[in-house]
């Protein structure tokens, strides 16, 4: 009888450690989703910058271009 009991303790033993991974993996493959959506959204932000940098470097070099020509035009009188 002993050696029945020692068996239902051992199975119930590692079903709750079959449950406790299972949870565990659970909550693993949603943190990844997680992770992997907040670096959808991080490089999706970065391109934005990155276009946005790019814009404004062009109107800085615009602006720079026609500061230029009006310091021209004024040494010249």
């Amino acid at each position: 009888m002993r050696t029945f009991e020692g068996s239902a303790v051992r199975t119930k033993q590692q079903l709750a450690t079959s449950n406790t991974a299972t949870n565990e993996a659970h909550v693993l493959r949603e943190d990844r989703s997680r992770l992997a959506a907040e670096l959808d959204r991080s490089k999706a932000k970065l391109a934005d910058l990155t276009r946005m940098n790019g814009e404004a470097v062009r109107r800085i070099d615009t602006a720079m271009a026609a500061v230029q020509k009006i310091i021209e035009r004024e040494t010249k009188d």
